[in-house]
């Protein structure tokens, strides 16, 4: 602890054998992955401060680091975190509408995220975050703004808006699906965004929760 706000957490080749091992078998009853919950204390302490409208940052892909370090904490208006591994293999989710697959390389990648979020006033605030993994011939960069504001006691919206970068080498290109709207540069990289707007009515006698995305 820097101090009351603010949390150092770093580790050096950690063994992660006492949390079960994840595995990327699909469950015969369905034909998506599943989501497992993370239960590592490096990912878990203070892992609010990393968290979005959209849930960007999903640590369970991040097997077995060399190394990890994380910063999270707050300073008056401003809160933030970053964290940063190394990993020794790299897994990639390729999902699909038909169904999904959990692709294993052999071979180091780097995973980083960064939450900053800014709190004007009571009423509104105002944040960033970035997700960042490569590794040789892979990477996926997810960039993306949010807001929030409470219009009354009763009423608020929040909003957020991404943009991906993503390289697959032509190994991923081969087992991956991907959406026929989807453009698909020469050079084996490919981009699309996300939206997300919410409206929030709660007052005493009723409540409306109006929200509309397209990923």
């Amino acid at each position: 602890g820097i101090n009351a706000n603010n949390l150092l957490n770093a580790t050096i080749n950690p063994d992660f054998s006492t949390v079960e091992s994840d595995s990327s078998q699909l469950s015969v009853n369905t034909n998506f992955s599943l989501f497992y919950e993370e239960k590592r204390a490096f990912f878990l302490d203070n892992s609010e401060y990393l968290s979005s409208d959209f849930n960007l940052v999903y640590t369970r892909n991040i097997a077995d680091p060399d190394y990890g370090a994380k910063i999270t904490g707050r300073i008056d208006k401003h809160s933030y975190g970053v964290f940063t591994t190394k990993d020794t293999e790299t897994n990639i989710l390729l999902p699909g509408n038909l169904e999904s697959s959990l692709v294993t390389l052999d071979k180091e990648s780097n995973s980083s995220a960064l939450r900053y979020r800014y709190d004007y006033d009571k009423d509104l605030t105002i944040g960033t975050i970035a997700t960042i993994r490569s590794a040789d011939d892979y990477h996926n960069y997810v960039f993306g703004i949010d807001a929030r504001y409470r219009i009354s006691e009763s009423n608020s919206i929040k909003t957020q808006i991404l943009n991906s970068d993503t390289l697959y080498s032509d190994e991923l290109l081969s087992i991956a699906t991907l959406p026929k709207t989807l453009t698909q540069n020469t050079d084996n990289t490919f981009s699309d965004q996300a939206f997300k707007l919410n409206f929030n009515h709660d007052s005493e006698y009723w409540l409306l929760d109006l929200e509309h995305q397209t990923i």
